[in-house]
């Protein structure tokens, strides 16, 4: 089976400026809250490539995963309010979009008093996809939506010729953690004291072998684990 192509609207032109401008002292984002897949942050940079990303809509609230835009920043401020507390501010977020560098996309549901449910960021860094957010709005945690933002975040590095994936998550963060073992991350280190806000310990995961030959079915193996909890919660993708 083919691996369904992503939201239309992300392009990603090859740079390497403004890398890690925002992050600093407030560290990553990850929210996920009880259950294992809620959420995250990340970004990224790519080599003289372009990603094109289909869009695609969930049946359930007209649910579309796209890009996020500059129209977009009040509901992204929004969630990251919900889920981090303000982590970062709408001109670091907008500095994301304005980025070469980064792929940021989100779940939308117009018809839901939640625009945005959820949203995941990577900066594409010479050859590594740095995950820097991935959160999903605490009314919609624990339903699949943490999977599917992953799913898409990791099809986007393998379809710019990434190599690996890594990130940072607090060590408290089981649900977090949990999720992004299931997607076959390993840990790969620790930063002592990373988070600045209590001084909490991070993990570093990394996922290698993007590039590898058996990729592609480890994907869709991982598609397949998300529709099937998306289709729990009566979530469906459809290419439209």
């Amino acid at each position: 089976m083919p691996i369904p192509s992503l939201p239309n609207n992300v392009l990603v032109r090859p740079c390497l400026s403004a890398l890690i401008e925002n992050v600093g002292s407030a560290g990553m984002g990850h929210d996920l809250g009880d259950m294992e897949d809620k959420g995250e942050n990340l970004r990224a940079t790519n080599n003289n490539q372009q990603l094109t990303i289909d869009k695609w809509q969930m049946t359930n609230d007209q649910l579309e995963l796209k890009s996020i835009t500059a129209d977009d920043l009040s509901a992204v401020v929004e969630l990251d309010q919900a889920c981090f507390g303000g982590l970062w501010t709408l001109d670091a977020y907008q500095r994301e979009i304005d980025s070469p560098n980064s792929v940021l996309l989100g779940l939308f549901a117009p018809l839901s008093t939640v625009n945005l449910l959820a949203m995941g960021c990577f900066w594409s860094i010479l050859e590594e996809a740095h995950i820097t957010i991935l959160a999903v709005h605490p009314r919609y945690q624990g339903q699949g939506l943490g999977q599917a933002i992953l799913y898409f975040l990791l099809k986007a590095a393998y379809e710019l010729g990434l190599e690996r994936a890594t990130l940072e998550v607090r060590v408290s963060n089981k649900a977090a953690i949990s999720l992004y073992q299931k997607f076959g991350f390993k840990t790969a280190g620790q930063r002592r004291r990373y988070y600045k806000d209590n001084d909490e310990d991070a993990l570093i995961l990394w996922l290698g072998n993007i590039q590898y030959p058996e990729f592609p079915d480890s994907l869709e193996k991982l598609r397949i684990k998300m529709s099937d909890r998306l289709n729990l919660y009566n979530w469906s993708i459809v290419d439209c």
